[in-house]
């Protein structure tokens, strides 16, 4: 890629914007170098990279790289023996916890960020010296006095020779005779040594040795003789400590120098992790995508954003490569012709850098090489120098261009005579689109816009003016050429009528036609816009609705499954219990006494019998659907299929508003009208006889009355519902509910439960001789 077509599409004010979103100088140095790749998959690799950051970022994690220092120059140090500074080794000691952090961030996480979890996978074990550093330094960078013991013994000597000599100066402070000599009362410190201020008339009456004396010269800093032992011992102290740091220094500088290799390798992890994770920080600010790299020399961006542009872009849409691959765009001036140009050569640069672009949606090939011809300045004159220097570009893009080139050309053959420069700008557009380029370019030539029109593989565009508001609108329209505004505009500030109409007689009749084709071009293009919107829109809904429904669909399918899983659940746990009662009958049965009980007995048997064969019959039915018809007529005791539970029943009561009660096994359930079906002949015992049998096996079971008293109130209610039915079944007309009288709360609640129930027809409390108030006797309905 050309250096001055990345400075011509400001491609580094992007990578000043990456850099500072790197948080080490080592990552920033990087950012700072970056490149377009003319490399398929470099390119792609480098997407899928800033992807990965992006989306760990975006879902809240924040990738610790806080803590990493450039040390460099320490290990280049540390290989040439130099013991490092303690400053210097505290700054690697920051960086190897530092990526250690960054390393245990990234474990777990090899699915979400594979390419950056592997990077850090390759980062080093420095835990030694990591711990070693941190025992010898503080943080403010140290050495501490358990870095050693010689240290310790050493630092131990310094404070008791320290002390001894303060006490002995302070004896001076102290003393009347002393005291009166010195300029202030403090123990201070000279070349190392410490010293009283001594006034400069008593410098013959003090005994010492003078270090320094003030800016005035009316203080001497003397040593006193007697301090003079305990002072050099002091400084002794001193030289042996230096010597024992620069041995400490030198055995850690080791432990750097073990690993150095590792721990520069570490150091370019570090710096790949932090230009990687930048690039994603610059995705999320800029709202980016990745671009969909494409194999075919084309390109599709839809709601693009020049990523330098602030405050409110109106978004483009563009694309080139299929039906055409070379563009003109005509229209106003400062209209978006220039901007639309850079940004097309923008995104293909920063792509190729690996960094996602400010798009909805982004389709790109990987380019060979990009070429800019783009002047900046606007001007209504432009010199032949001007004209000249844009043709030496060209030459220049002459020499390299073809197919997998993407050419981008600003006012294509301007700056000289305008039908020299319109035939030439035809020239070199049927040149670069004979080599295969994709190739976009603005004009101002009218003539440009018919050449467009009948060559193919050429297409016009155009950025649109309001003429309302005298503003452009900033929009590409791909199809329809710019069209001139002279006249509009020039109504529109009130130019007499009668110069516009002589102005618009100069204009040739062919130049006529073309503008009103275009106008009405102009019109149908935004238009059919308008009637993709209104389309796209209605799919939009449509899908909605799809959607919607279909979750209903779901959910009603999945409350049906689990109406039939509970029915199957209550039929086993009923067979269950029926096999439980036929074992304890034939243990009866082989203890019984006399022919009679055995007969009781086997007759028990024979019911239970039934009952479990009727069970197993709800499992389903042994006809085809096909074969069922909606009944026409419903009544109690018909034998049904329920659609919606696919399961047998038998009507229990009359249709009331369009759903009637069916028993389906143990459950009643209230099925409409439309989802029963009439059961084949064929397969009917008959409906009476399929009743009576029903009837017949519950009357033999379903006593007359039922006792509730000390149950709760919704217990009680369950069992009184489920008795009712079975007594209709059984063909009880009359039964007996045995509630207690206490506090009437139980009573309340039956009466109420009678009152609703479609199968009471009346109900009273018990006479004295039934149980009086602690019972009530409910008729039932017959149908």
């Amino acid at each position: 890629m050309q250096a001055k077509t990345q400075a011509t599409l400001e491609l580094d004010k992007i990578l000043i914007s990456l850099t500072s979103a790197t948080l080490t100088p080592l990552g920033a140095e990087i950012a700072r170098k970056l490149r377009p790749s003319s490399c398929h998959g470099t390119v792609r690799a480098w997407q899928a990279q800033t992807t990965e950051a992006r989306d760990l970022l975006a879902a809240g994690d924040e990738i610790p790289l806080r803590g990493i220092k450039d040390i460099r120059s320490a290990l280049k140090r540390c290989r040439i023996g130099a013991a490092l500074s303690p400053d210097e080794l505290l700054s690697i000691k920051d960086t190897l916890r530092a990526a250690g952090q960054l390393q245990r961030f990234f474990k777990g996480k090899e699915a979400r960020a594979p390419y950056m979890a592997k990077l850090a996978g390759g980062i080093g074990d420095f835990r030694r010296i990591i711990a070693e550093l941190s025992r010898c330094l503080t943080e403010d960078g140290d050495i501490v006095d358990g870095a050693s013991p010689a240290l310790s013994r050493i630092r131990a000597g310094q404070r008791s020779c320290q002390d001894r000599i303060r006490n002995h100066l302070e004896s001076y402070l102290r003393s009347s005779h002393w005291s009166r000599m010195l300029q202030d009362a403090i123990v201070t410190m000279r070349g190392g040594r410490f010293v009283l201020p001594v006034k400069q008339e008593n410098k013959g009456d003090f005994p010492g040795i003078v270090h320094d004396q003030s800016a005035s010269g009316a203080t001497l800093f003397i040593e006193p003789a007697s301090v003079v032992a305990l002072n050099n011992q002091l400084r002794e102290l001193e030289r042996q400590e230096a010597e024992e740091i620069e041995r400490i220094l030198h055995e850690l500088t080791g432990l750097v120098y073990d690993q150095v290799d590792e721990i520069e390798q570490t150091l370019a992890i570090l710096a790949e992790l932090d230009f990687i994770t930048a690039k994603g920080r610059l995705s999320l600010d800029m709202k980016g995508t990745e671009p969909q790299l494409v194999s075919e020399w084309r390109l599709l961006i839809q709601r693009a954003r020049h990523p330098l542009l602030k405050g409110h872009v109106v978004p483009i849409d563009v694309h080139l490569g299929r039906e055409f691959t070379t563009l003109v765009i005509t229209g106003p001036n400062t209209g978006g012709k220039t901007v639309t140009l850079k940004t097309i050569g923008l995104f293909s640069l920063m792509c190729q850098c690996g960094l996602h672009v400010p798009a909805a949606h982004c389709e790109l090939p990987v380019f060979n090489n990009v070429f800019a011809d783009i002047g900046d300045e606007q001007s209504i004159e432009q010199s032949l120098s001007t004209f000249s220097s844009h043709l030496l570009n060209i030459v220049g893009i002459l020499k390299e261009a073809g197919e997998g080139s993407l050419v981008l050309l600003d006012e294509i053959g301007a700056g000289t005579d305008p039908a020299e420069g319109a035939a030439l700008a035809m020239a070199l557009l049927e040149e670069f689109h004979r080599r295969g380029c994709l190739t976009v370019a603005t004009t101002h030539y009218s003539e440009l816009k018919t050449f467009a029109y009948v060559r193919p593989g050429m297409q016009n565009a155009s950025v649109q003016f309001d003429v309302r508001t005298l503003r452009p609108t900033f929009e590409l329209t791909i199809g329809v050429p710019g069209q001139s505004n002279a006249f509009p505009i020039a109504r529109r500030l009130r130019l007499p009528e009668e110069i516009i109409d002589r102005a618009q007689s100069f204009l040739a009749d062919d130049a006529v036609k073309v503008e009103d084709l275009i106008r009405s071009l102009t019109a149908d293009s935004r238009q059919a816009a308008a009637d993709r919107q209104e389309a796209e829109r209605l799919r939009r809904e449509a899908r909605e609705l799809r959607d919607k429904y279909r979750d209903k669909l779901d959910a009603l399918l999945a409350e049906k499954n689990e109406l039939l899983a509970d029915a199957r659940r209550q039929a086993l746990a009923v067979i269950r219990e029926s096999k439980m009662k036929a074992d304890a009958i034939l243990g009866q049965l082989r203890a019984a006494t006399s022919e009679a009980e055995a007969a009781a007995l086997r007759g028990e048997i024979e019911r239970e019998a039934e009952l479990i064969q009727d069970l197993l019959a709800e499992e389903g039915p042994t006809y085809e659907e096909d074969d069922l018809s909606e009944p026409v007529d419903v009544a109690v005791g018909d034998r049904v299929f329920v659609q919606s539970v696919r399961q047998e029943g038998i009507v229990l009561g009359p249709p009331e508003e369009g759903s009637v009660l069916v028993q389906v096994g143990s459950m009643k359930l209230h099925a409409k009208l439309g989802d029963l079906r009439a059961i084949p002949a064929s397969e009917r015992k008959g409906g009476a006889a399929a009743y009576g049998s029903l009837v017949r096996g519950k009357s033999t079971t379903i006593p007359p009355e039922i006792h509730l008293r000390g149950m709760r109130a919704e217990e009680a209610l369950d069992l009184a519902d489920k008795y009712l039915d079975d007594a209709l079944l059984a063909g009880l007309s009359q039964v007996r509910i045995v509630h207690g009288k206490g506090a009437g709360i139980l009573r309340e609640v039956i009466h109420k439960l009678l009152k609703e129930h479609p199968h009471v027809e009346d109900f009273r409390l018990g006479y004295p001789n039934e149980g009086g108030a602690g019972v009530t006797v409910a008729t039932l309905r017959r149908s």
